[in-house]
């Protein structure tokens, strides 16, 4: 989400080339009162990690001010549920998680979680996010009423519309039921200003 934050992934060279090349020669195109908007699937390993929350927290705060000399606005997204497994830690994908004729017998059922779960799981990033915003240096989106409507947390909204299109990113219906949280973020990004 952030340059300074260490990757060890096999992404680590695109990551690299993002934060070294790309986002720069895109920052130099921003002009006063753009918004850059940062959404990362921070993973449960992360959500009360903290070495990656301390990493995270002066990373945004670093790179909040280099945008602001700038007066360029910084929205963060707050985490979602992502990556769902079955009871042998398996990750399962929206499509192998639903009855289709090609996986009567080979679907992969998750172990779903409760929204009070998860919100408690990811306390300590949300803390670090308010207390981001209370500093002014940005300002969060959370989606988590979009991606666990009910009491808990699935593929689904309440009427069964996919919310994700495959274990980490959300459906085209999920991105549409999101934008007008992200609109009121921005809205109140401008009052701020």
């Amino acid at each position: 989400p952030i340059p300074t934050m260490p990757n060890s992934s096999s992404w680590h060279l695109a990551n690299k080339y993002y934060w070294n090349k790309l986002i720069p020669s895109l920052l130099k195109k921003l002009k006063k009162g753009d918004v850059v908007f940062i959404m990362n699937a921070i993973g449960d390993e992360n959500l009360n990690n903290d070495i990656y929350l301390n990493l995270l927290d002066e990373g945004l705060k670093e790179f909040s001010k280099t945008l602001s000399e700038r007066s360029i606005k910084l929205l963060f997204l707050n985490a979602i549920p992502f990556d769902f497994k079955d009871k042998n830690n398996n990750s399962c994908s929206v499509v192998n998680a639903s009855i289709h004729w090609f996986n009567t017998s080979n679907r992969c059922i998750p172990v779903y979680q409760t929204k009070n779960i998860f919100l408690k799981e990811r306390e300590k990033l949300t803390n670090v996010l308010k207390d981001l915003e209370q500093k002014k240096l940005l300002t969060s989106v959370d989606l988590i009423d979009i991606f666990c409507p009910s009491e808990l947390c699935t593929f689904w909204d309440k009427n069964g519309i996919p919310l994700y299109r495959d274990r980490f990113h959300p459906s085209v219906f999920g991105a549409r039921e999101s934008s007008a949280l992200i609109k009121k973020g921005l809205d109140k990004m401008n009052e701020k200003n």
